[in-house]
Parts: C-alpha cells; sequence; structure tokens
C-alpha cells in the first residue's frame, strides 16, 4: 500500500536531513562498537538518524506553531482593540462574535450580546439598508460591510 506524503511533510524532511548533516558535520565523533554489543550496527545507526531527523522536524514545527500562534494572539488583538465595531452575523442577523468596541457601542457584555439579534439595535430609519446589506451578503456568499445607525435597547 503506498503512503501519500504532502510536499510540505517532503520539505520539512528535506530541511530536517539538512540540518542534521550539518549537526553531524560539526560534531566529529567516530562511532564504534563491539560485534557483541549490536548485532547490526548499521540498522542501529540508520535508526538513531531516523530518530534525529523526526527530532529536528518537531522542533521545527514545533517553532512554526509558535510563529503562527503570535500572529493568531496579535490579529485577535488586532480585532478586539479596533476602534471600529465589527459584528459577524448569521444568516439570520443573529450575532456570532463582536469585538470589543461592537459590544462597548451596544452598551452591553459581550457575553450578553451573543446570540440575540443585531436587528433589534438597528435604527428605523437604517432598517431597510440593513436588510439589503443582509440580503446581498446571503446571496453572493462573500463578506460585506454595512453602516447603520444603532439604538440601544
Amino acid at each position: 500500500m503506498e503512503k501519500r506524503v504532502s510536499h510540505a511533510t517532503v520539505l520539512l524532511r528535506q530541511k530536517a536531513e539538512e540540518q542534521l548533516r550539518k549537526k553531524q558535520s560539526d560534531k566529529s565523533s567516530n562511532l564504534t562498537a563491539s560485534t557483541g554489543i549490536f548485532h547490526n550496527v548499521s540498522d542501529h545507526l540508520k535508526s538513531i538518524h531516523e530518530l534525529e531527523v523526526h527530532q529536528i522536524e518537531l522542533e521545527m514545527q514545533n517553532e512554526e506553531l509558535r510563529l503562527a500562534i503570535d500572529k493568531a494572539t496579535t490579529a485577535t488583538t488586532l480585532y478586539d482593540f479596533s476602534p471600529a465595531g465589527y459584528f459577524t452575523l448569521e444568516r439570520d442577523g443573529t450575532i456570532s462574535e463582536m469585538n470589543l468596541n461592537g459590544a462597548k457601542m451596544l452598551g452591553k457584555d459581550r457575553s450578553k450580546l451573543v446570540n440575540s439579534n443585531f436587528k433589534q439595535f438597528v435604527s428605523p430609519d437604517t432598517l431597510q439598508e440593513f436588510r439589503d446589506f443582509k440580503k446581498k451578503a446571503i446571496e453572493t456568499n462573500i463578506k460585506q460591510i454595512c453602516e447603520v445607525k444603532l439604538v440601544l435597547c
């Protein structure tokens, strides 16, 4: 049974092999083994090589994960502390997410606003604009932006 390997996995393996070669060339250590200790020195050396490569792969993946977490944290911070109010709505207008300024604009805690209908906060004179925005977002399935006047409930 043939195992499919992604291009990213192959690249990761190549990078790990390269780093291991550099490490091994930096260390000029001689391995000797007596015939009574290892049945097959070559197999053991291959196993050690594989373990070292996997260790380097894990270290590289760990670094990539750390960088991804840093980026996600930065993005979340930028979203949460943006001076504009941002709301993510479901098709029916229910609020699924919002940033801190969005909740502040509505004068309530975020936890109390999630799962409530955004339409109740839209002023009557911009309600049609909100309905048109929602219709366009649903029909095109593309993120839309809408500015409306809000009424605090």
